[in-house]
This record gives structure tokens, sequence and C-alpha cells, in this order.
């Protein structure tokens, strides 16, 4: 999380160099959120991955 949208844009440039992101380099996006206020309100998922051992 960044405290701007201009350094979120800032480290999106950095990252797209990295190793993985660099093949990627559109996979980025921004999302706002309010601070100091619960967002996962009812919890989380987890989806088991195919041909993952238990």
């Amino acid at each position: 999380m960044y405290s701007s949208e201009a350094r979120a844009e800032e480290r999106i440039q950095r990252a797209r160099e990295l190793p993985g992101f660099l093949d990627e380099p559109d996979c980025f996006y921004i999302n706002h959120y309010t601070v100091d206020q619960d967002h996962w309100t009812e919890g989380f998922a987890s989806i088991p991955c195919e041909g993952k051992a238990d």
C-alpha cells in the first residue's frame, strides 16, 4: 500500500523490471482503500490448488 497514487505508479515502474513481472508488465492495477477501516469483515476462503499435496 502506498500513500498516494503517484507513489504506487512509481513502484509499478520499478517492479516491471523484476523477474516474473518483466514477463507480465501490464498485470498491475491500483485500487483505492480507506485507511483505518476493516476490509475483510466476513473472513476469507481458501481454494485448494490442484495437484498440491495435503
